[in-house]
């Protein structure tokens, strides 16, 4: 499947049906065709990103709203606008391919709309940024609930705040201690010309130069290394798990530092629980890939009547759920 019709059914599941976008992408993407997924990750990403910019953009093009069962339509546009800010696409490959989306989505009347807003987008594209950028909403491409928030609470650095959100996050690795060093999976890398260097205050971190699939990365399908956010790895050094022990992960899901843990603590007794049965499957999934073992328990894990055994445990790792709004720039939809 091509990637923009793809990446609209991918933001029509968080935008509509509130699935966020690191569940539906794992659905979709394998149902790119080849070459194509890098494209649709992208999409998904930037649309979703700028989703406040963008959309006071198409209002200042469009003559009325469109339908809301024309939400696919409106979500066209927004992809085709995305193009022209952000990409390194021509104007004109950018135009025509999204026009011919059209036609996936059943859609025929919409071709000339589309094509109209586009170009006429491309014509008076400063005096339309001008009057978008005049307001807060979209010129951060942020909501302005949220950015009253932020000037509440961080009154000297919310400029900062919103930038960082907007900024492309580093894609950063952590090498398996129980098959490679951080050096010898560098060394790898390089062999597969993939530029990277350690992450700063981890012991496994590597960070890669720009962003890659996980299928160019040297053993990825046998667990020699996985994608984890540098400052996630530093939860495993702080548990200071010893051998012997047994830990609870509660809130476990995807199982990032779970498996983190037992890499670098094989001795310990791991149990692991998540109130999300899909969730669970993903950390089973992540344990097989990597050949690690741990009890996993679909739960909430506050009722421990249900779940627990009673025997004790010696350390308890919570990454409790919260409003997420530290991670926006790896996690836009939120």
């Amino acid at each position: 499947m091509k990637a923009r019709p793809l990446a609209i059914k991918i933001l029509l599941e968080v935008l509509d049906r509130g699935r966020s976008l690191s569940s539906a992408l794992p659905t979709h993407l394998p149902k790119a065709d080849e070459g194509e997924r890098g494209l649709c990750q992208e999409i998904s990403y930037g649309v979703l990103r700028y989703y406040y910019r963008l959309d006071a953009i198409a209002g200042e093009l469009l003559d009325k709203p469109l339908k809301a069962k024309d939400e696919d339509v409106h979500l066209l546009i927004l992809i085709g606008l995305y193009q022209l800010l952000y990409l390194r696409i021509s104007d004109h490959a950018a135009v025509s391919e999204t026009v011919n989306v059209t036609k996936p989505l059943k859609k025929p009347w919409a071709r000339g709309l589309v094509n109209a807003l586009l170009r006429r987008f491309l014509r008076e594209r400063e005096a339309i940024l001008k009057k978008v950028d005049a307001d807060e909403e979209g010129r951060s491409a942020h909501p302005n609930w949220y950015i009253d928030r932020l000037k509440s609470s961080w009154p000297d650095h919310w400029q900062q705040v919103l930038e960082a959100n907007n900024a492309y996050p580093p894609m950063t690795l952590r090498a398996n201690a129980r098959q490679v060093s951080r050096e010898a999976y560098l060394e790898q890398l390089l062999a597969a010309n993939i530029e990277a260097t350690p992450a700063p205050h981890t012991s496994h971190g590597i960070t890669l130069a720009q962003a890659v699939g996980v299928e160019r990365l040297p053993g990825f399908a046998e667990g020699r290394v996985s994608v984890q956010d540098a400052a996630a790895q530093l939860c495993g050094s702080l548990l200071g798990a010893e051998a012997g022990e047994r830990i609870l992960d509660a809130c476990a899901a995807p199982g990032g530092k779970l498996a983190q843990l037992l890499e670098s603590s094989p001795e310990v007794e791991a149990v692991a629980v998540d109130i999300d049965a899909d969730r669970v499957a993903r950390i089973e999934e992540n344990l097989e890939r990597l050949h690690l073992q741990a009890e996993l328990i679909t739960a909430d894990v506050a009722d421990t009547g249900k779940w627990w055994d009673g025997k004790p445990f010696d350390r308890i790792l919570l990454d409790a759920p919260c409003p997420a709004s530290g991670v926006i720039r790896r996690h836009p939809d939120i």
